[in-house]
């Protein structure tokens, strides 16, 4: 899956004076039906290509895009963090569905991941999105059972499970989330969080606002998110919250933990700024799709308003069903097909030392 590229994709040319006239627009179009590949067949993200809206107001069509990128992410790079399918596919509703989120809409460098694993048809094209170009390796100071960044300062933001030499076993893109990897002082853990910077010593992780970063503490491991990458791009703190993304919107209020339900939706004021989360493409339509007391338990520094979006028969976790992954995403039990026609869905272990996670058989 890493190191070289799986296949030798041919480029389509163009003649200099047409590239010159009208750039990689008419390569795409000159080969249009053709069995030749374009430069942004291959990378969507390059500067000059044709950039679709990730974001679709429909809804099947929204969710036929979740289920796509996040299949071939668990399949290709493996269960790793939030690549496990229940928590990649509640990442990937909140961007393919325009009507989710609507006051929390990613920024352009969160939705370029997504739109990169939306073109992916090989583990050679995730690898691509994963990496920013080629497939890197764990170098021979990297191998060991342990979960670590690669080049978290100059190279890709992935943080890979590294056991021999050569190729990550699971490669986790902390962008996707809006995050960075960052790792501990000892080079033996590697965590997806708000900062490249890791916590120095034990103790020392409070959640909250920190700039724009938000800071979600597991233990004394930060595990938030940068506000920069959605909503209005900034972190608001204070009491009695403590910190949150602040919403795109209008309509202020106090900031409170509790949420409320309007319908189907979940109406929340964590920063200061009214939040609406529809739950019907979350957990799914139906009564009970957005239950208040399903946020009971955000008491804490952090107020997330999708916590009051849950199935009402709700799932505890993801499942197998033959060659099918059932996402549990909110409660709600989503079936993603493995790609690849006869691959199987199987359970694997990985670095953060969870329980075995079900995932697709490798491409």
């Amino acid at each position: 899956m890493f190191g070289p590229a799986r296949s030798r994709r041919r480029y389509a040319a163009c003649g200099a004076f047409v590239a010159a006239v009208i750039g990689l627009l008419a390569c795409a179009d000159l080969f249009h039906g053709t069995d030749f590949r374009t430069k942004c067949d291959d990378d969507p993200i390059l500067p000059g290509c044709p950039r679709i809206d990730v974001c679709s107001p429909d809804r099947a069509a929204a969710l036929d895009r979740a289920v796509h990128a996040c299949g071939m992410l668990s399949a290709c790079e493996g269960p790793l963090g939030d690549n496990a399918p229940g928590r990649c596919m509640s990442h990937a509703l909140a961007i393919f569905d325009c009507t989710a989120t609507p006051n929390m809409l990613a920024h352009e460098e969160v939705r370029d991941a997504w739109r990169c694993l939306l073109h992916a048809t090989t583990c050679g094209d995730v690898d691509r999105c994963v990496f920013s170009g080629e497939a890197l390796g764990c170098s021979e100071d990297a191998a060991g059972p342990f979960t670590r960044c690669l080049d978290p300062v100059s190279g890709p933001n992935a943080r890979v499970d590294c056991r021999t030499v050569g190729h990550p076993l699971k490669v986790e893109p902390c962008i996707a989330t809006g995050r960075a990897c960052s790792e501990d002082p000892t080079g033996t853990i590697g965590r997806c969080s708000s900062s490249p910077t890791w916590n120095t010593s034990a103790g020392t992780c409070t959640s909250g606002c920190d700039g724009t970063r938000l800071r979600v503490c597991d233990g004394d491991v930060d595990v938030g998110f940068d506000c920069a990458h959605f909503g209005q791009g900034s972190c608001n703190g204070g009491p009695p919250v403590g910190g949150a993304c602040t919403p795109q919107g209008t309509v202020t209020c106090t900031p409170r933990i509790g949420v409320r339900c309007d319908g189907d939706v979940a109406v929340g004021c964590p920063a200061g700024v009214e939040e609406r989360v529809d739950c019907a493409a979350l957990s799914g339509p139906g009564p009970g799709t957005c239950n208040p007391k399903a946020d009971t338990d955000s008491t804490g520094s952090i107020a997330d308003v999708s916590r009051a979006c849950m199935h009402a028969s709700p799932c505890t976790a993801d499942q197998c069903s033959g060659n099918t992954v059932q996402a549990c995403v909110h409660g709600r039990l989503i079936p993603m097909p493995c790609p690849g026609g006869n691959k199987a869905c199987i359970t694997v272990s990985t670095g953060d030392g969870d329980d075995p996670r079900p995932t697709c058989s490798p491409l």
